[in-house]
């Protein structure tokens, strides 16, 4: 987890077993934007967004998901499309074409 040294996130990594990428907010404010770490990650992600720009936003926390799953490790995209693929098929749902188009 990428955060600023906010206290809260302390429960959240070691609950979850992560590892902790930390950047002093202070010491971010004095970088100049280009050499900000948080302004790449905030130009990814408006720009994933603009992307997709019709999607529903009560949708939202779906596709900030598929957006961190995209930029996590594994980098291989091999291996990232067998983790993909192994948690469709292990959460499959029957959708009925009634369902999909609304018919019912």
């Amino acid at each position: 987890m990428i955060h600023d040294k906010e206290n809260a996130h302390r429960k959240l990594i070691r609950e979850l077993k992560l590892e902790s990428i930390v950047y002093d907010s202070r010491e971010i404010k004095k970088l100049s934007d280009k050499d900000n770490p948080m302004n790449r990650i905030h130009y990814l992600l408006k720009n994933f967004l603009y992307a997709h720009e019709s999607f529903d936003r009560d949708k939202m926390q779906g596709y900030l998901n598929l957006f961190t799953f995209v930029m996590n490790p594994p980098v291989d995209n091999l291996k990232k499309m067998e983790i993909l693929l192994d948690l469709a098929f292990e959460n499959s749902k029957t959708l009925r074409y009634h369902e999909f188009y609304g018919l019912e």
